[in-house]
């Protein structure tokens, strides 16, 4: 097997580019659909049923029927529903945070404290 550095590599895949075409981390490429979960969900999702709706049979996909059961349970007053619903409708809301210290520090150096004090073993991982 030959080794390569990267300047080699370079001029072989191109400038910019570490790999060769077709010669990539990932050499099976992306998946195919249907594999992923998301890619699952949203089949099932699309599947459609017969609901009964205001007194009449309707045709709905699964994923309205989850979504007219999300509202239902936001009416009835079950919280996360509710949050939900509010937060694909409006965004989530923002949480505002004061910290009052004497000294301006920047957030690097907040990081570099708290990683220290974690490797250090001051404070355990949550």
């Amino acid at each position: 097997m030959t080794t390569l550095i990267n300047s080699q590599r370079t001029a072989i895949a191109g400038k910019g580019k570490p790999f060769a075409p077709g010669k990539s981390g990932n050499l099976k490429g992306r998946p195919k659909k249907g594999f992923a979960i998301a890619d699952m969900l949203n089949e099932i999702g699309d599947e459609t049923t017969i609901q009964v709706i205001d007194g009449k049979e309707v045709k709905i996909t699964k994923k309205k029927l989850l979504m007219r059961n999300t509202y239902q349970r936001a009416i009835e007053g079950e919280s996360f529903a509710l949050t939900f619903i509010g937060d694909r409708l409006e965004g989530k809301a923002r949480q505002i945070m004061e910290i009052d210290i004497d000294q301006k520090i920047s957030m690097v150096e907040v990081a570099q404290a708290l990683s220290e004090s974690y490797t250090e073993g001051k404070i355990a991982e949550a």
